[in-house]
């Protein structure tokens, strides 16, 4: 499991320049887009809701369901999070794609 930002890890930037979605900030709107282009981040409301829905029972199960009942060796997982004062308020799971170690 890898969770961070583009800004601060080189991990993530190299796992998500694999990926075809990317994070931008919509300054009309005030919230971040899943948008399908390669590059991006993740913001810290983003990141704690993602940490929330994968350590809890039932994002991990409604996961394995979607994925197929196995987990593959890697994966991208797209968690939607409302924020209160940057912090997550909800979130739940918006797609995922299987990827290439």
């Amino acid at each position: 499991m890898l969770l961070g930002g583009a800004s601060d890890s080189a991990a993530v930037v190299h796992w998500l320049s694999k990926a075809p979605f990317r994070l931008p900030f919509n300054e009309p709107t005030g919230d971040y887009a899943i948008v399908e282009q390669k590059a991006g981040g993740a913001y810290m409301a983003g990141v704690q809701g993602a940490m929330h829905f994968l350590t809890s029972a039932d994002g991990l199960r409604g996961l394995r369901q979607r994925i197929g009942g196995k987990f593959p060796a890697a994966y991208l997982v797209i968690v939607r999070t409302s924020q209160n004062k940057m912090l997550p308020w909800r979130c739940h799971y918006e797609t995922h794609m299987v990827m290439e170690p």
